[in-house]
């Protein structure tokens, strides 16, 4: 049987979810057909859907997603299992939106921002220790979350380190006992 290309937009199909980033030019969705390991970049100027289609992104070294342009993350899983290396699963520099979304790691932490982030629905938790916050939302950063969950296995649901922090509707964060 042929194999499932990794990642399509329109009839175009790519090896890898970054051939397909790479390929996207304007407003442009991209599906992820398959689960992936692999880390990916969004790079400034981009203005990006990624559809996961209920798929998995995972990979235990770097940061899985770094975004730099305007990427909307949506359906299916970003999971980091790798040892405490200081590398979350997400580092945002750009505008980022999640929804229908479960963003997860091991140990250490799951976001950097100094961008924006918009949490709709979905769960953003760390199975292990973590340093600071699930979320680390810092100076210049702007998170908005409007729903979802943020859990904390240890410390803080969100540690805001100089950011602004917006949390409405029907959010739920839920930070440690010690």
């Amino acid at each position: 049987a042929p194999r499932t290309p990794t990642a399509s937009i329109g009839a175009n199909s790519y090896d890898t979810l970054q051939e397909a980033i790479n390929a996207a030019s304007g407003a442009t969705t991209i599906k992820l057909n398959t689960d992936t390991e692999e880390n990916i970049t969004i790079p400034s100027g981009a203005n990006i859907v990624i559809d996961l289609q209920n798929n998995t992104i995972t990979k235990d070294s770097d940061y899985l997603v770094t975004n730099n342009g305007t990427v909307q993350i949506t359906n299916g899983k970003l999971i980091r299992t790798g040892e405490n290396d200081q590398k979350q699963v997400i580092h945002n520099t750009g505008i980022m939106t999640l929804s229908n979304i479960e963003v997860k790691h091991e140990s250490y932490s799951v976001v950097t921002n100094t961008g924006t982030i918009n949490f709709n629905s979905g769960k953003i938790w760390i199975n292990g220790d973590v340093n600071q916050g699930v979320v680390n939302n810092n100076t210049g950063g702007t998170f908005n979350m409007t729903g979802g969950q943020i859990i904390a296995g240890r410390r803080q649901a969100v540690y805001n380190n100089g950011g602004t922090l917006r949390i409405s509707g029907s959010s739920y964060l839920e930070n440690a006992s010690n």
